[in-house]
């Protein structure tokens, strides 16, 4: 019989999602949702699932989806409901993105899906402008509107709008209040000026019983990665009612704008920044502000192409409690793309004259300055000439007028921070009560001195960068007289780069011994191998011998620098060699130079241990195998110099010493090296396993991890540190922290943390690395070094380490060894006498008076500080500037005021501090002191107005007297031009101007009447070929090389002209081939009206 089997078929539980579409289409910096649904299949909802999602390019956790706001893994779902999957574009770059999300239940079979997300960049803009305004203003024309919606598609080909301050949520702030919202729009109405006359509150919170959303917002823009130049407005067309408004904006937390409204009147502010976006979005906050109105923002691609632009500044911008001591700022981060002709990155130091400065927020005050760069050229650092004043916010501003070494101008760039509250307290009470007198008159002038030295004769010498040495005979005042120039030794080479001279403790006033550091002329596109060390010997030392040839040598001012002599050791010198590189590793900046094995180090020349035949040629080899196999038996390695042979005359003293100027052993058997440490952008190699060290040891990462790890390379570091370095001889080769991969050493200072890379995380110091006994902080340049001996000032600084510090500062700091080992324990900036120079390079003390002199760089010349042994603490008063010049129509409204900084460079507080106006025409000047305090304590500023007010045409004259208890009078010369009017023939004449500039009959323009503005009454006269001191020339000479600055004295012209003038200049004979070189905006006028 024929019969049918029937089997039961068990259908399994599982998981699974909808069928729905499951991707989605994003911008760059946009969100949005993937809708879905997870349930079982056979009905039995709710039971609790989990998630998890793989990135199908990255096999991890997608950072882009969530679900509830939460990584999408192991997450708990409950079936039978609705998902959410959040995609986010923030941070991402163009292109499709997919993940695997896995539904998983015990007793269930798992359910997948694929979510696809394509991420399009946004839109390029051409120019995207937004005005802030109340709901019920239309947009101007050129302009979106923005009345206080939260952030999201406006339906307008554009995503904007408001987010709460930790940028965690949207923020709406068109509701509330009556209006509704935070938006304004000032009377009249029908609107005349939409864009002035209307506004956003961004802090609402700021203002008592607010009309609105009390809550302050952060405004955002999609908008496509990379350089903007964002242009805000700030203000109210009405009269400002709240106390103490500040309206501030950040971009990209880059200041564009900070200023305090004016109480009882119209503000309207702009600012403009420009800010590099990576994170696909533009960012406003007010951050640092009260009670900010925002009325409209521009934006625009920079354009910039390879521009360079400034990354990153010390102080942070925004800093706040910044010292006021000693206070420098560097850009010390710079994005460098372009190269010079000869393959160079960096900045041209000829353009920062005029293109940096430092600005008091208010009053809008430019500081009186110095700006250094490096010959590097990878930083910009500006010292104030005073000290600022305490709880005072500043502005730094670098211009488009600086530019590379390929021609190309920066980004303009500014960052503003607000400096410490006074501090009445005192450091060392020894330190304290030490006090200087600069000479005002410098006693050498004309040269840049490398190297200062007090010689066995007494005499005193200077060496020239250029190699020339100059001998002076020393006057009881410390003065010098009947100068020498003693340049026969370099007759074989001719100019050089000379730095280092020292005396050998062996010479005699009758038998001058002397050693120089020397290399050939230039300080850019050097050649490797180039450094030298030579024997001078002869009454005009103009025996030269060559000693030691071929010492390493970097494509710019590393060099063979300075020479020291320990006590002790009459035949062994002890010099510093510069680095090849920023970091270990070869760089643009640095021509792609590497390091060799003698780079980077202190160096100890045994002169007994010379071969017979000079000079010693210090090439070393760079083979890694060559230097893996070093036989010190061997005088050679690779057939070139083995610094490690035992009988070696030149040796590794200390390592990793990036670029230490000078040196000095001090009376307490210790060697103390200040040194520069990298701006930004700098390399670092990664480590070569098996490589020698100075110490003997092998860099053994497969043998002995622990102790040797890899080191992965480090690309475009930070900033780095200077440092004060403290040598034991007593101790092994130590390392400092500069790498160089051909002695085995690899970790760029202490590692992690100094370094924020993240291929550094976790990178400890190396395991022979010292540290430092003082941190001079960044971009400082500390320099010439020496130890004080004298018992001048009581003998209060005897033992102290007294270092020049060239970029930062422009000063000398004073360090006492008296912490532990050794290190610094005590150290004191603002030193009376000890500030103010430019560009200190070295320094000298003759020990026979305490007398210090320094070499100025900067300024070409030496100048001499006298101990002033003051029986007792003095305030000094110190004024800037000094000179203060200003024109103004008579019987008008007065001029602008005019500030007047006021510094106590004395070691005493300056108490009853009284200032008084003298002269012809003291009547035509008055004083504002109501800023100064009843006390400006040690090493603190503030500050006074002088307003011009003229009730009589003509040059006017008088004095500014400052004066304090105990403290000498310092004055500051006014000079003001009084004028019938405006424009035509209400403008002054020649004579007038030059007068109230220089003074009276300091030029004589030859016009017989200086009270019309016609050079001379008489038509011939006018016409004639020369008058007065004028006098014919065809063309100008540059009297030496570098940059020729042009001083505007006064412009007298139209307003509505803008620029007013400008300068330039051709070579002579081809005046088809004009040069521009400047021109004058309106705004930038230093006498002037219509």
């Amino acid at each position: 019989m024929n019969y049918v089997e029937i089997t039961s078929i068990q259908v399994n539980a599982g998981l699974q999602f909808a069928a729905t579409p499951n991707s989605i289409n994003l911008q760059v910096g946009e969100t949005g949702t993937i809708g879905n649904a997870l349930a079982t299949n056979n009905s039995t909802d709710p039971i609790t699932a989990t998630l998890n999602a793989i990135d199908n390019a990255t096999s991890a956790v997608p950072t882009w989806l969530k679900v509830n706001n939460a990584s999408v893994n192991n997450i708990s779902f409950t079936t039978g409901a609705e998902i959410s999957f959040v995609a986010d574009a923030t941070g991402l770059t163009a292109g499709i993105y997919t993940a695997t999300v896995t539904a998983s239940a015990n007793g269930y079979t798992n359910g997948t899906i694929t979510l696809t997300m394509t991420v399009s960049a946004p839109v390029a803009l051409a120019n995207f402008r937004v005005n802030f305004s109340d709901a019920a203003t239309p947009a101007p024309t050129g302009f979106f509107k923005d009345n206080g919606q939260a952030y999201g598609d406006r339906g307008n080909g554009q995503t904007y709008g408001w987010m709460n301050t930790a940028r965690t949520a949207p923020l709406d702030l068109s509701v509330g209040g009556t209006t509704p919202g935070n938006g304004r729009n000032r009377p009249p109405s029908p609107d005349v000026d939409t864009v002035n006359e209307t506004f956003m509150h961004m802090q609402g919170n700021s203002v008592d019983n607010f009309n609105g959303t009390a809550q302050e917002g952060v405004w955002e823009a999609l908008v496509p990665n990379g350089l903007y130049t964002v242009i805000v407005r700030v203000g109210d067309s009405n009269n400002e009612s709240t106390i103490g408004t500040t309206h501030v904006i950040n971009v990209e937390g880059i200041n564009a704008l900070n200023q305090l409204a004016t109480q009882g009147s119209p503000n309207d502010f702009t600012g403009s920044v420009n800010v590099n976006v990576t994170d696909g979005k533009i960012t406003l906050d007010a951050t640092g502000g009260f009670n900010t109105k925002i009325k409209s923002v521009s934006i625009a691609p920079a354009n910039a192409g390879n521009s360079p632009y400034v990354i990153g500044v010390n102080p942070p911008n925004n800093s706040v409690n910044v010292p006021v001591a000693g206070f420098s700022i560097s850009a010390n981060n710079l994005f460098l793309p372009n190269p010079d002709a000869n393959g160079i990155f960096g900045v041209d130091n000829n353009t920062l004259a005029g293109n940096v400065r430092l600005v008091k927020i208010s009053g809008n005050v430019e500081i009186p300055s110095a700006v250094n760069g490096t010959a590097g050229g990878d930083a910009i650092t500006l010292s104030p000439n005073v000290n600022l004043e305490n709880s005072t916010t500043y502005r730094f501003e670098i211009t488009s007028g600086v530019k590379d070494k390929s021609g190309a101008s920066f980004i303009p760039f500014s960052a503003t921070f607000t400096t410490e509250a006074p501090n009445n307290g005192g450091g060392n009470i020894d330190l304290n009560s030490v006090s200087f007198t600069k000479v005002a008159d410098a006693v050498a002038t004309g040269a840049g001195y490398t190297s200062l030295v007090i010689g066995p004769d007494g005499k005193f010498y200077g060496l020239t960068i250029g190699g020339d040495i100059h001998r002076w005979t020393i006057n009881p005042d410390g003065t010098l007289n009947n100068k020498e120039t003693l340049a026969a030794w370099k007759t074989v080479y001719g100019n050089r780069s000379a730095v280092g001279l020292a005396f050998s403790p062996n010479a005699t006033a009758n038998n001058l011994i002397a050693f120089v550091s020397h290399s050939s002329a230039g300080l850019n596109n050097a050649p490797d191998w180039d450094g030298k060390i030579s024997r001078l010997t002869g009454a005009n030392l103009e025996n030269e011998e060559l000693l030691v040839t071929n010492l390493p040598r970097s494509l710019r001012d590393h060099l063979t620098n300075s020479i020291a002599f320990k006590p002790g050791e009459s035949n062994v010198l002890y010099f510093n060699v510069g680095s090849n590189s920023a970091g270990g590793a070869a760089d643009n900046a640095w021509g792609n130079r590497e390091e060799s094995m003698l780079s980077g180090a202190t160096l100890r020349l045994d002169l007994d241990k010379l071969p017979a035949t000079l000079p010693l040629n210090a090439m070393t080899s760079r083979n890694a195998n060559a230097i893996k196999a070093t036989d010190v038996n061997s005088p050679t390695i690779d057939g070139m110099y083995n610094p490690y042979f035992i009988n070696a005359p030149l040796t590794i003293f200390a390592s990793g010493i990036r670029n230490a100027y000078d040196l000095v052993w001090h009376s307490n058997g210790q060697m103390y090296i200040p040194a520069n440490g990298t701006a930004g952008g700098s390399n670092a190699p990664a480590s070569i396993d098996g490589m020698r060290r100075p110490d003997g040891s092998f860099y053994n990462t497969t043998g002995n991890p622990a102790i040797y790890p890899p080191i992965p390379a480090s690309n475009s570091n930070n900033v780095q540190r200077d440092w004060l370095f403290r040598v034991n001889p007593a101790e092994p080769v130590g390392y400092y922290g500069h790498p160089n991969p051909y002695r085995g050493e690899f970790v760029l200072n202490r590692g992690d943390i100094d370094v924020n890379n993240a291929v550094y995380n976790g990178v400890q110091p190396d395991v022979r690395y010292r540290g430092a006994a003082f941190d001079f902080e960044f971009n400082k340049s500390p320099n010439g070094v020496i130890e004080y001996q004298s018992n001048a000032e009581g003998g209060k600084l005897k033992g102290a380490i007294l270092v020049v510090r060239y970029s930062g500062g422009d000063d000398i700091i004073a360090l006492v060894p008296d912490g532990a080992n050794g290190n610094i324990g005590t150290s004191k900036i603002g030193i009376p006498g000890f500030t103010g120079f430019s560009d200190p390079l070295d320094l000298i003390e003759d020990p026979n008076t305490g007398n210090i002199y320094v070499s100025e760089f900067g300024a070409d010349k030496i100048t001499l500080l006298r101990p002033s042994n003051q029986a007792t603490a003095t305030p000094v008063i110190t004024l800037s500037p000094i000179k203060l010049v200003k024109d103004d129509v008579t019987g008008g409204v007065a001029a602008a005021p005019q500030t007047v900084f006021v510094a106590n460079t004395g070691n005493a507080p300056l108490t009853n501090i009284t200032v008084s106006i003298t002269g012809a025409n003291a009547n035509q000047f008055s004083a504002n002191t109501s800023g100064l305090p009843a006390i400006i304590n040690p090493g603190q500023t503030s500050s006074f107005t002088v307003t011009f007010n003229p009730t009589t045409n003509g040059p006017k004259f008088a004095t500014v007297n400052v004066s304090g208890t105990d403290a000498s009078t310092k004055t500051v010369s006014v000079n003001g031009l009084g004028k019938q009017g405006t424009g035509g023939g209400n403008e002054p004449s020649l004579q007038w101007i030059l007068d109230t500039y220089f003074g009276a009959g300091v030029v004589n323009v030859g016009d017989d009447n200086p009270a019309t503005n016609i050079i001379h009454s008489s038509t011939s006269q006018q016409s004639a070929p020369l008058l007065g001191s004028e006098v014919s020339i065809q063309k100008f000479q540059s009297f030496t090389d570098g940059p020729v600055s042009i001083e505007v004295l006064s412009v007298f012209g139209p307003d509505a002209s803008n620029p007013v003038v400008g300068f330039g200049w051709y070579t002579s004979g081809n005046p088809d081939a004009k040069m521009n070189c400047s021109r004058l905006q309106t705004a930038q006028r230093p006498m002037r009206r219509h």
